[in-house]
């Protein structure tokens, strides 16, 4: 082919197949598609796996630190007779660590309970694989308020990690569906009051005991009829015994009447009698005779 020829054929415009052939190439196919969504699909998944695993590096590094300088400030003496200072410290630690491991690996909130065959599926899973958090969240965070408010005096770093924590809580519930979230107000309060600086460690009050019975009140004679001899009864009762039928008194003469303040006397040792057991015989001479 001579080189005006070559000429002429380049000179010719693109016909439509040529066209169609650039659209095709331009233009993935389905399958290719698919493919490119699932490669940065995977890519997506792959970058946020390795930034959670640079999260856990972060979490470990500094909770190691907190734990090296737990065991030096604290001991093993005990605080409100609940547990020692040491373990409560540890523990505050390990569940800041569990929410901020939860949230940074973007898990979701737990439903089920521990009796559920799902939570023993997610507890032999791997941090990966998990599809739920390693812990309640808002229960964590209440239980380190309550650590803070009667186990211990946090130190300035234990104060500054669970600020830490707080607020990491704080934004993925407001990110998050709140509804159903317990102890909020108490967490909001707490975080508040360690960003101004305060110690909001208190010392717990004993609960208030259960009220015992009554005391039983004595069944002493009526005081409108015999006020001076009470003390006498109160001094001599050894036992209170059941009523029973009075006697029937013998019929007086004229000469054997009674004067009306012998006759109280008379009705009052009846009574006392009838009631109670242990009068001496002084004080009996003295109610029946009034001498």
């Amino acid at each position: 082919m001579s080189e005006q020829e070559i000429d002429i054929i380049q000179d010719l415009p693109e016909t439509d197949m040529a066209q169609d052939v650039q659209e095709s190439e331009a233009t993935p196919t389905p399958k290719r598609e698919y493919m490119t969504k699932a490669r940065l699909e995977r890519k997506r998944l792959d970058k946020a796996r390795f930034d959670a695993r640079q999260r856990d590096i972060e979490i470990f590094a500094e909770t190691a630190k907190l734990q090296d300088s737990a065991k030096q400030v604290y001991s093993n003496r005990h605080i409100n007779h609940k547990q020692p200072e040491l373990d409560s410290a540890l523990e505050f630690i390990w569940y800041g660590e569990q929410v901020l491991r939860s949230i940074g690996w973007h898990l979701k909130y737990p439903h089920y309970s521990l009796q559920d065959p799902l939570y023993d599926e997610e507890v032999r899973k791997e941090i990966h694989e998990k599809e739920y958090m390693l812990c309640i969240p808002d229960a964590a965070c209440y239980s380190m308020v309550e650590i803070a408010h009667y186990d211990i005096h946090l130190t300035p770093e234990l104060s500054a990690f669970g600020i830490k924590v707080y607020e990491k809580f704080l934004s993925w519930a407001k990110n998050s569906d709140e509804f159903g979230l317990d102890f909020m107000p108490e967490i909001r309060a707490e975080l508040a009051a360690r960003k101004n600086g305060e110690d909001t460690f208190t010392v717990r009050k004993p609960p208030k005991g259960k009220p015992g019975p009554k005391p039983r009140v004595p069944d002493y004679p009526d005081e409108k009829l015999f006020q001076p001899a009470r003390l006498i009864v109160a001094a001599t009762v050894a036992e209170v015994i059941p009523e029973v039928e009075p006697e029937p008194e013998p019929e007086l003469t004229e000469n054997e009447i009674l004067s009306p303040g012998q006759l109280l006397l008379t009705q009052t040792a009846t009574d006392i009698r009838r009631r109670y057991v242990g009068l001496n015989s002084d004080a009996t001479k003295y109610l029946e005779n009034g001498s």
